[in-house]
C-alpha cells in the first residue's frame, strides 16, 4: 500500500504549489486537464481510506491507511491547499475535494489538526459565500419573475424585454463555475459536501468549539433557512448541529441565544415527512435538554411533543429510539408510549 499512497499524496502535492487555476469559465484544455488530475488524485485517495470488502475475516486497511496519509504523507494539508484554490472555479471539483476530505477524517487526532490548520474556517466561508450567493439568485428570479408578469400592453413588454436583457447580462457576472449549468444547483452541492465534511470532523470536542468560536451556528441557521425544502442539505446540516451540542452545554446556550430553538422547530413542523431530518431534530432536543434542563419549556410551549410522538409514529425503525430519548430528556414521564 506504500507506494500506491506516496504516489497519490505527491502528486495532489504538486498541483498544490501551482499557481491558481484561471476563473469564471476561461479555464482552457490545460487547466481543465488539471482539474481532472486533481479529480482522479482525490478518488485514489478515497478509495485507499473506504472500506469496500465486507467478506468474513477480511481485515480493512482504511483506517490505517487514513492514519498514513493524515499523518506521514500531510495528505489533508494538501487537500486544504487544493480547496482554497479551487472552490471557486469548479464545483465539482470542490465537493470533490470536501468528500475526500470527509473520508480521510477518521479519528478525533485527525480532525482536531485539520482544524488547527485552518480547515474549519476555510469550510465555513465556503458554505457563506455560495450562500450568500444563492439567496441572490433567488432573489433575482424572483424579480425577473415579475417582469414577465404580462400586463396586457405592448410597452410593457417592450420594456421588460429591456429589462430582462440587462438583467441577465448583469446576471453573467456571477462567479458562476464552469461546470454546471445552475449557480442553485452547484450552491446546493457544494454546501451539502461541506456538511456532510463538517459533520465527520465536528466528531471531535475541539472542532465542535471552534465551529461555535467561527460563527458555526449563525452559519448553519442560515442555511436551513435558505434550503429550509433541501433534504439532502438540511439533514446533514442538523447532523452538524447535532453534534456540536452533544456533551457541551455552553455550546447549547450560544445556540439559544442565536435563536436556534425557534429554527429548529419550524424545519420539524414544516417537514414532518422526511425522516431523516426528523431523526436528527430528536437528537438535537434531547442535546439542548438533558444538560441544559432549562431550555424544556422553550420546547414543551411549541408542541414539540406532539411533533416527537408523530415522528415515531411514521418512522419507527430511525425515529423510535431517539424520540424515546428526546421525550425521556424533556422530563416528560410517558416518554416511551
Amino acid at each position: 500500500m506504500a507506494a500506491p499512497i506516496a504516489a497519490s499524496g505527491d502528486l495532489l502535492t504538486q498541483r498544490a504549489s501551482a499557481p491558481h487555476l484561471p476563473r469564471r469559465g476561461r479555464a482552457g484544455a490545460p487547466a481543465m486537464a488539471k482539474l481532472g488530475i486533481h479529480t482522479n488524485a482525490c478518488a485514489a485517495l478515497t478509495g485507499l481510506v473506504t472500506a469496500d470488502d465486507d467478506r468474513p475475516g477480511v481485515c480493512s486497511c482504511a483506517f490505517k491507511n487514513a492514519r498514513a496519509l493524515a499523518g506521514k504523507h500531510d495528505a489533508l494539508k494538501v487537500l486544504l491547499v487544493v480547496l482554497r484554490q479551487v472552490c471557486d472555479v469548479s464545483t465539482t471539483l470542490c465537493t470533490t475535494v470536501l468528500s475526500t476530505v470527509k473520508a480521510l477524517a477518521a479519528n478525533e487526532e485527525i480532525c482536531k489538526a485539520f482544524a488547527d490548520d485552518g480547515g474549519i474556517a476555510t469550510m465555513l466561508d465556503i458554505i457563506r459565500r455560495w450562500t450568500s450567493s444563492t439567496r441572490v439568485v433567488r432573489a433575482d428570479l424572483q424579480a425577473l419573475r415579475q417582469l414577465y408578469i404580462a400586463t396586457n400592453t405592448p410597452s410593457r413588454w417592450t420594456s421588460s424585454t429591456e429589462v430582462v436583457r440587462a438583467d441577465m447580462q448583469a446576471l453573467r457576472q456571477l462567479p458562476i463555475a464552469t461546470d454546471t449549468p445552475s449557480r442553485w444547483t452547484s450552491s446546493t452541492e457544494v454546501v451539502r459536501a461541506d456538511m456532510q465534511a463538517l459533520r465527520q470532523l465536528s466528531i471531535a470536542d475541539p472542532v465542535k468549539k471552534l465551529l461555535a468560536a467561527n460563527g458555526g451556528i449563525e452559519v448553519i441557521l442560515e442555511l436551513l433557512s435558505v434550503h429550509p425544502e433541501a433534504e439532502d442539505v438540511l439533514e446533514p446540516t442538523l447532523g452538524v448541529f447535532a453534534n456540536m451540542t452533544l456533551r457541551l452545554p455552553e455550546i447549547v446556550t450560544q445556540a439559544v441565544e442565536a435563536g436556534a430553538i425557534d429554527v429548529i422547530i419550524s424545519i420539524m413542523a414544516a417537514q414532518p415527512n422526511m425522516g431523516p431530518v426528523q431523526r436528527q431534530f430528536c437528537i438535537i432536543v434531547r442535546n439542548m435538554v438533558v444538560r441544559t434542563t432549562e431550555n424544556r419549556e422553550a420546547f414543551l410551549s411549541q408542541d414539540v411533543e406532539e411533533m416527537i410522538r408523530d415522528a415515531k409514529k411514521r418512522f419507527p425503525n430511525s425515529c423510535k429510539d431517539v424520540g424515546y430519548a428526546a421525550l425521556r430528556d424533556l422530563g416528560l414521564d410517558n416518554y416511551n408510549d
